[in-house]
């Protein structure tokens, strides 16, 4: 057996067929939404097939994405419908192939099956854009706050003589001390903001003080043994920006206060 046809039947034995009233059931080797196996349908009519998705394929989507009813997403999954050669009934919230006769349906099921799978990439791009939107408005919220009379400086390096550690902003005041604050989007800025406090204990930076702001502490998508280094950690501030913007502001601001 050739490396082909060792793919060929890897890739055949994921699916598994079964006989329902209006066609078939295909569950495919692929997973939905990091869950479930990707399960389409193919309705059988005067001898063809054509391939469907089960009508609640955006619904689903929806709970990890959020609203994708909105003008830019609507046009999003228009396009990816017409780049794969699926139709998009909006009334019905359906996709489906066009007719295949049965021995050319295997053509269509890769394309559908493509299809499906850069649908789901559509909850990766909600999670990104969300992410920024965060970190946007929390950078937006200090640079209001802090414009007068203090320097504030996105993507700064929070030593001139420490190269390479790199705060979201930097904020410093007339008195020479000065607030990195980090945005915990992703599990590499939240070793970013741990590596700027064992800088600050390690070179004794006493008028530096790192922040570490989580969009939603609790139900953040940084996972818990991070989130428990950054809470222990005993030179790095939390603060958290479900509890409003105040209670940044007022961790920054009292940051200046404390004595170097």
């Amino acid at each position: 057996m050739n490396l082909q046809e060792v793919i060929c039947r890897s890739f055949c034995d994921g699916f598994r067929v079964q006989s329902i009233p209006k066609g078939f059931s295909i569950v495919s080797p692929f997973s939905w939404l990091e869950d479930d196996p990707l399960v389409f349908y193919a309705a059988k009519k005067d001898g063809k097939l054509r391939l469907e998705d089960s009508g609640a394929s955006l619904m689903y989507l929806e709970d990890v994405a959020g609203d994708l009813s909105t003008d830019t997403r609507m046009e999003t999954i228009r396009e990816l419908a017409k780049q794969h050669g699926v139709t998009f009934d909006e009334e019905t919230v359906t996709f489906s192939t066009q007719w295949f006769d049965e021995a050319e349906v295997g053509r269509g099921v890769i394309d559908f099956l493509s299809f499906m799978n850069r649908l789901q990439d559509l909850q990766f791009l909600s999670r990104e854009r969300a992410e920024n939107a965060f970190k946007e408005d929390l950078i937006a919220s200090i640079q209001d706050y802090f414009g007068e009379g203090y320097s504030v400086q996105e993507r700064q390096e929070i030593s001139p003589d420490k190269g390479g550690y790199i705060a979201d902003v930097l904020v410093k005041s007339d008195n020479g001390k000065a607030v990195a604050v980090y945005a915990a989007t992703a599990e590499v800025k939240v070793l970013e903001a741990l590596l700027a406090a064992e800088l600050v204990k390690r070179e004794s930076l006493n008028a530096l003080t790192p922040i570490l702001v989580f969009e939603d502490y609790i139900n953040s998508m940084i996972s818990k043994k991070n989130r428990k280094r950054s809470m222990n950690n005993e030179v790095l501030k939390l603060a958290d920006w479900s509890g409003g913007k105040d209670e940044i502001i007022e961790k920054i601001e009292s940051s200046f206060q404390i004595a170097a």
